[in-house]
């Protein structure tokens, strides 16, 4: 597979490529490139107890902006309220 078409390749579909081919270098660090886009949505960690009180409200939000923005994301958030919120 050529690196373009990892660069256009769904995140959650190159994710699963490089789970199933973990020897591949190439497409790893092109998942790295992209995760680290300057484009990324970076979340601070909670600082107090008024930070965790938000966290769901603000974990919703995160999931409908990946749901306009990722093809699959609805699949991830059925995964989490099944899995109790995990992903």
């Amino acid at each position: 597979m050529s690196k373009q078409d990892f660069i256009t390749m769904p995140r959650v579909q190159l994710r699963q490529y490089i789970l199933d081919h973990r020897e591949d270098d190439e497409a790893f660090q092109t998942y790295l490139d992209r995760f680290t886009s300057e484009d990324a949505v970076i979340f601070p960690a909670p600082q107090s107890i008024d930070d965790l009180e938000n966290f769901p409200e603000l974990h919703q939000q995160n999931l409908e902006r990946l749901r306009t923005t990722t093809p699959g994301a609805e699949n991830t958030e059925r995964r989490e309220k099944r899995e109790g919120g995990n992903a």
